[in-house]
This record gives C-alpha cells, sequence and structure tokens, in this order.
C-alpha cells in the first residue's frame, strides 16, 4: 500500500474498515480570551501519520505542541461549515463524528455519520457545505459522491461520478468554493510515482438542486494540484499548479503554472484572461494560492536550485526539502513580490484569511518538524511571527 505524499491530496486505497472511536471531547482553550482558533497540525511518526486537533485561545502563543490536542489516526479530517456543524474523521474510516459546543467553549462528541454504504473504503477530503442541510461528499477513487445532510446527520443518495476517469493517472477530488447553489470541485489528475501532472487545469461544477454535474477545463495551465478561491466580488479564481510545481522540474513542459479566472455568473473560464506565475515569480512555477483580497494574493515560488538533482529518486525527501518562499502576487498588474521569508518545504503551501488577517504558513521538515505562522500586512511586505506549532499546520479555523 502506498502512503499518500505529505498534505499532497494523492489518494490512496484503503479498504473498509471499522468505524474507529473518535475522541470523546475537544477541551476548551486554555486561558478563555475573546477569541478560539481551531487548529489541525500532522506528524510522521516511526508507525505511521497521526494528526492531532485542539482549541487555542491565541496564535501568539509561542511554541503551541500537541499535548492538549485531540488524536486523529492518520490524515485528519475537519468539515466544518460553522460551530453547530463541525465534523471530524480520519482517513482511516469513511465515517465522522459531530462535535457539540458547550459553554465553556470546549466541543464533545455527538453522532456518527457514516458513509460506508455509499462505496468509500476511507473518508475522502473533498466535502462541501451547499447550506446547513446540504453538503456533498465526493470521492475520486470509487467515482462517486454522496450528499448528507450535516443538520440530520442522515446520509442521502449518490451521484456517479464515472465520467470523471481518465486511464492512467490518479484522481483526487477537493473541496473548492460555493457560489450559490454551484459547488465547485477541485479534480486533480496526477502520477505521485513520476511527479507528474496531466495538462489543464478542471473543475467539477455541481448543482446542489439537481445532482447534475459538469467539467469546465482549461489548457492553458499544467494541471495537477489546483486551487480555487472566491473573492470578494465572486470572481472565482483558479490555479494550476502542476504537482506542487514539481512537474516541470521533471519533465521541462512548456506549458506554465499560473492563474485564470471564472467572471462573476459564469461557469467558464474567461478567455482573455491568465497570470503567468514564472512571469509574476521571477521566472519560477507557483504552488498554490492564498487570496487576500483586493486583487492581493500569496504564492509560493519553486526554486528548483535548492532540489535534489533527481526529484524522482526520493519523492518524500524531495517533499521535505526547503525549497519554496512566499511571495506577493497583484493579480491586477501580474507583479509579484518577494517576501522576507524562511524558505519552507514544498510538502504544504497553504494559507489562511480569518477577519481580514492574512496567515501564511511555513513548515520545516514537513511532517516531521514544525510550523511557523506568519501574519502579513496585505498593503505591503512585512510579515510577524504569531505561533509556531509542533507538526505541520493542515488546518485552521477561527471560531470566535
Amino acid at each position: 500500500m502506498r502512503p499518500t505524499l505529505p498534505c499532497l491530496p494523492v489518494i490512496f486505497f484503503l479498504l473498509a474498515c471499522a468505524p474507529k472511536e473518535l475522541p470523546t471531547s475537544i477541551p476548551a482553550p486554555p486561558g478563555g480570551g475573546d477569541e478560539s482558533w481551531l487548529v489541525q497540525t500532522t506528524l510522521q511518526g516511526p508507525s505511521g501519520r497521526t494528526s492531532y486537533v485542539q482549541l487555542v485561545s491565541s496564535l501568539e502563543l509561542g511554541t503551541v505542541d500537541n499535548s492538549r490536542g485531540v488524536e486523529l489516526v492518520g490524515n485528519g479530517r475537519i468539515f466544518l461549515r460553522d460551530v453547530d456543524h463541525l465534523f471530524l474523521g480520519s482517513i482511516e474510516a469513511p465515517m465522522v463524528t459531530h462535535y457539540v459546543p458547550q459553554d465553556d467553549g470546549s466541543f464533545n462528541a455527538a453522532e456518527q455519520v457514516s458513509f460506508q454504504r455509499a462505496g468509500f473504503g476511507y473518508l475522502p477530503w473533498g466535502n462541501l457545505f451547499a447550506s446547513a442541510e446540504e453538503a456533498v461528499l465526493a470521492d475520486g477513487v470509487s467515482l462517486t459522491a454522496v450528499r448528507w445532510n450535516p443538520s440530520a446527520r442522515t446520509v442521502g443518495d449518490t451521484i456517479d461520478l464515472s465520467a470523471l476517469k481518465k486511464s492512467g493517472v490518479e484522481l483526487s477530488i477537493d473541496p473548492g468554493v460555493v457560489r450559490g447553489r454551484q459547488l465547485y470541485f477541485r479534480l486533480q489528475y496526477t502520477n505521485a510515482d513520476l511527479l507528474d501532472a496531466t495538462t489543464g487545469v478542471h473543475v467539477l461544477v455541481l448543482n446542489a438542486d439537481d445532482g447534475s454535474t459538469r467539467v469546465v477545463s482549461d489548457e492553458r495551465c499544467t494541471g495537477g494540484y489546483s486551487r480555487l478561491v472566491l473573492a470578494e466580488d465572486d470572481t472565482l479564481y483558479v490555479v494550476g499548479d502542476g504537482y506542487g510545481g514539481l512537474s516541470r522540474v521533471v519533465s521541462n513542459s512548456p506549458t506554465p503554472t499560473c492563474v485564470l479566472r471564472m467572471n462573476p455568473g459564469e461557469d467558464t473560464f474567461d478567455p482573455d484572461w491568465k497570470r503567468s506565475l514564472p512571469d509574476a515569480l521571477g521566472g519560477r512555477d507557483g504552488t498554490g494560492l492564498v487570496y487576500a483580497g483586493n486583487g492581493i494574493a500569496y504564492v509560493p515560488a519553486v526554486y528548483p536550485e535548492r532540489l535534489p538533482s533527481n526529484p524522482r529518486a526520493d519523492v518524500f525527501a524531495t517533499l521535505e526539502k526547503d525549497a519554496a518562499k512566499w511571495w506577493r502576487v497583484d493579480l491586477t498588474t501580474g507583479v509579484g513580490t518577494e517576501l522576507e521569508l524562511p524558505f519552507h518545504s514544498l510538502a504544504t503551501s497553504v494559507g489562511f484569511v480569518h477577519d481580514g488577517r492574512v496567515l501564511l504558513v511555513v513548515p520545516e521538515q514537513s511532517q516531521k518538524g514544525t510550523t511557523r505562522l506568519f501574519e502579513v500586512d496585505a498593503s505591503s511586505t512585512a510579515a510577524t511571527l504569531r505561533g509556531t506549532f509542533t507538526g505541520m499546520v493542515t488546518h485552521l479555523e477561527r471560531l470566535r
């Protein structure tokens, strides 16, 4: 059984297993205060991968270990719509547990929702909430999506996704964004063993009313691990990052990593708009995109000179190399500026925007080290270190 690559959403198949009991509660954050943040970190140990979920009262806590975190075997899954619709699970079993907020700020485990009868052998990542009563969980291995009700904790009908299959490549379906009644999922067609990705960006558009689906594709960008972000004016930005920026390193493909857009009210790519990431990043490819608002985004640039001479020889070692660095990119002008932040591993290139605060992760040694969390000023290139977390930060949500 081939393991997943660190944080990159390559899916491997697990046989259906008996549901594992999740922790009975998530302790309240220490210290009280007006803030509450939900943080998930993932650690790679000698016997496998473990995720930890915990609540903290501030991001400015110095070093945060996992001693107060609830433990999830393997890659943890957090499905969160709001504080009343928080679900935790693990890739190990096709189920989630609903956690209910308590007066003291903690969360207690309640009902479990099993997706096993939908044919899932593990818990996919591709979940989107259409409303408090409607969600869709999609899987690229079984090529099935299932409707479920987060409020009633019930599972409904399935949707056939067999038309998405492509020969010779793996498909993972990851969450994207919701615009009105349309759910947009990221389709990732890759070959993990070769660090290769198909040309073209592909987005699954699912109508929440009737379950109908269609795929929107564009060949102007290299494929791989795309990102979907929704701007304040309802513009949908889509990034093709070429398997974390690595496929172009190993293949010398002329198709660049780039950013495309779907304009408000449209479900097709704007044919007259494209931002080449090498043009914005000093000739380097980019991986991922964090949208800060007002046309400003943050993109990690890949520095090939910091990679092994043969990246395919040891994929895990390649992903742990500190070979990426954050840049600020103005999507209106296409101009990028390197930030004065440390180089970080390629394993994850994520950030979070909450209440106007832009938070970028700088992981060291992927899931074997620590993650520094920096807050950046979207009007400049200034960055301030907030917390340092044990393991790799894979999820961050502000609850209050």
